[in-house]
């Protein structure tokens, strides 16, 4: 053997060694998906917790100390209906799909309607009603909403659009964010218009 083969097998061999560089950034993408999700059900029981926090505080304020594992009526029944929607979700999806784009839409609490725009986002035919509802909002953590279950999704043509048409640059800044850790073909051209 000569040293110009020996090195080119040596090279194979390295090759042949290193892991899958492709599946790791799949890996990689699909634990950013589950922390995107997990950032969201955080979220959500953080503003619960605020909440009870300041109705707390209210109360003692007012002298009237709550007791401690006491669910305002309202957090109950937001826990109720959570908990209700995600049952109706995972057993008659059809008849799910009108609360859902109800409760989206409605006056509900922020945790219910975020949840209830991540089950929406699980379905492309969804698409127009969740970029109409992301367009209509003045609500940030709506907008935030539907950012996370396009990304969920890998709806990379979805956030795109929602990019191209935002103005605020917090929020474009987020979708961004988004999009450069999608492995898509849309995501990818969109960002390659931003460096144009």
């Amino acid at each position: 053997m000569n040293r110009t083969t020996t090195l080119l097998l040596a090279a194979s061999f390295t090759l042949l060694a290193q892991p899958d560089l492709h599946h790791l950034h799949a890996q990689l993408d699909a634990h950013r998906d589950k922390l995107d999700n997990l950032h969201l059900e955080i979220s959500e029981m953080v503003h619960a917790k605020m909440a009870d926090a300041m109705s707390k505080v209210h109360s003692h304020s007012t002298g009237l100390l709550a007791p401690q594992a006491a669910l305002s009526p309202q957090d109950s029944a937001d826990e109720l209906k959570l908990i209700a929607l995600h049952g109706l979700v995972h057993s008659d999806p059809e008849r799910a799909l009108p609360i859902l784009k109800q409760i989206a839409q409605s006056s509900q609490s922020p945790q219910l309607k975020a949840r209830a725009i991540h089950y929406l986002a699980d379905h492309p035919e969804n698409r127009q009603f969740l970029t109409e509802l992301y367009s209509s909002a003045t609500d940030q953590e709506i907008k935030r909403a539907v950012i996370g279950g396009f990304h969920s999704e890998k709806n990379g043509a979805a956030l795109a659009d929602l990019a191209r048409k935002e103005k605020d640059p917090r929020m474009l800044r987020e979708i961004v964010s988004r999009l450069s850790r999608m492995k898509t073909k849309e995501a990818n051209d969109y960002l390659l218009e931003i460096l144009k």
